[in-house]
């Protein structure tokens, strides 16, 4: 293999306008594109495509270099304080490359580019912004520097015929060492919290988006802390149905016996013992301590029923050099200390005044006024803890339903429901109900033992939970449509949250049901 190391002298790979190639654009960070390398005759490679450069294939296309070969292009964005490619790559052969083996690592090959193919390579992502395109809108108008010589190809753990592939950011898999004794949020989750709260784009979800989940039960010694973890992953990038290649099952034991996550947890912990608020942000330990806290997880899973006896593939990459230059350093100082002094860690934050409505019922004449929340009492608490559930006044003085449910340790469940009576229902009538749903944990595991119910009198509309379809986490519109069967003319809608995580809740709002039926 040509070496990959950037001392002057080497061969290094130059790609200029007149390299018989294509580029399509594959993804991007804030800092860099990458770009799929495809066949400048119809977009796919033959094996006879690579070769000496200069010579042709048999039908007369002239042969690309073979170190491009399941390889991506990895170019740097015209943004600022972004590090040269020259400079973040000695740097990962100094400071990265030694602490991982080599088949651990996403391969990095410096090339050399010419302005002409950067253009090259912006007119691909212009193209990639025009409507129903791939590039995200927030970075349209972004482009690559001219000014930037270097490049990098890269290790191709995209998917193909017979493997699935996904990527993820482990981020901090170990406490943050300037972290209160007291804390009950990792630094990932007490971030995150404190950035869903501070958007005030919606109800907070503490960090739990769907396909969120909690670093530290990725190198947990529980297969049934991970799987949770797992699932979110696969399913954020794979989708459903997972089990219909079995990559749940298959992947679940290689991951629980995965050295590489806890080996970078340990480095986490020897290269920043001591925490951005006890120590020079420039010193190269730490620097590299920051760098492997924002790496990409790269995991190819082979199909199990097509592909006997592969194995999954796991890289780590994105390891760039995290300098404090362009006040990071003062920035990372500044949010470490607002995550204490917040109680962004300790779960003791001051909340802002709740924000939404719950839209009262309706049919299509539209007769109907919002009605207040009922509360079904009881509330039954979880081995001897708190629950509750509240009607929550809005800042438009409309109420709505908020459930929160404390549990114990030990696995106990916490349940509470409300209720609400609807208007007279048509039967055989088909009705569409819709809400939005908030559903998240602030601490402990969800497994599978979150539920929740929806129901018109004994009519089940919504279950998620075990042996169905699992609980969907995050703030989501969610509607059903479904043939009302019930000779009750009046019912009412419950709605129950049942959870064993030792705390969470549930949030309800913009709740409707309107019929569809011709006699409305």
């Amino acid at each position: 293999m040509v070496s990959n190391r950037s001392e002057e002298g080497a061969n290094i790979l130059t790609l200029d306008q007149d390299t018989p190639v294509q580029v399509r654009y594959h993804a991007e960070g804030a800092a860099n594109v990458v770009f799929v390398i495809t066949s400048s005759r119809n977009g796919f490679f033959k094996d006879d495509d690579y070769g000496t450069v200069g010579t042709t294939t048999d039908d007369g296309i002239p042969r690309i270099d073979i170190r491009l070969k399941g390889k991506l292009l990895r170019l740097r964005k015209d943004v600022p304080s972004v590090t040269p490619v020259l400079v973040s790559h000695r740097y990962f052969e100094e400071h990265i490359e030694p602490l991982f083996p080599t088949e651990s690592l996403v391969e990095q090959l410096l090339c050399t580019i010419t302005p002409g193919f950067v253009r090259k390579c912006n007119a691909a992502l212009r193209i990639e912004e025009e409507p129903l395109m791939k590039r995200p809108k927030k970075r349209h108008g972004i482009n690559l520097t001219e000014t930037e010589s270097h490049g990098l190809l890269i290790t191709d753990m995209t998917c193909d015929d017979r493997h699935a592939s996904t990527e993820f950011k482990p981020k901090w898999l170990a406490q943050s060492p300037s972290a209160p004794k007291d804390s009950k949020r990792c630094r990932t989750c007490a971030l995150r919290a404190l950035r869903d709260v501070k958007s005030n784009a919606k109800p907070p979800t503490f960090g739990r988006e769907a396909g969120d989940f909690c670093p530290l039960t990725l190198v947990s010694n529980n297969k049934d802390v991970i799987r949770p973890s797992l699932e979110a992953i696969l399913v954020k990038s794979i989708g459903a149905p997972l089990d219909m290649f079995g990559f749940i099952d298959q992947t679940l034991p290689y991951f629980y016996g995965l050295h590489l996550l806890r080996l970078l947890r340990d480095l986490q912990i020897n290269k920043d013992p001591k925490g951005i608020l006890k120590i020079d942000p420039s010193n190269v330990d730490f620097m590299t301590a920051m760098a492997i806290r924002d790496c990409t997880f790269f995991l190819k899973i082979p199909n199990q029923y097509e592909t006997a006896g592969a194995r999954i593939e796991a890289r780590l990459g994105d390891l760039d050099l995290k300098t404090p230059d362009g006040g990071k350093g003062d920035y990372w100082r500044e949010t470490e200390q607002q995550l204490i002094d917040e109680g962004w860690y300790t779960a003791t934050e001051k909340m802002p005044a709740p924000k939404g409505r719950n839209g009262g019922f309706q049919n299509l004449t539209g007769r109907l006024e919002a009605a207040p929340w009922e509360l079904a009492l009881p509330v039954n608490p979880g081995s001897g803890q708190e629950s509750r559930a509240s009607i929550i006044a809005g800042a438009d003085g409309v109420n709505y339903a908020f459930l929160t449910v404390n549990n114990s340790r030990d696995g106990g469940y916490g349940s509470t429901y409300i209720t609400q009576p609807v208007p007279a229902l048509c039967k055989y009538v088909s009705y569409t109900f819709a809400f939005d749903a908030d559903t998240k944990v602030y601490s402990g595991y969800t497994g599978l033992e979150c539920r929740l119910e929806i129901g018109l009198g004994d009519q089940q509309l919504v279950y998620n939970g075990p042996n169905g379809p699992l609980l969907p986490f995050g703030y989501q519109r969610r509607s059903y449509t479904f043939v009302y069967s019930r000779n009750f003319a009046a019912p009412s809608l419950t709605i129950r949250f049942t959870c064993t995580a030792p705390s969470g809740s549930f949030l309800i709002d913009n709740i409707s049901l309107i019929g569809r039926g011709e006699n409305f």
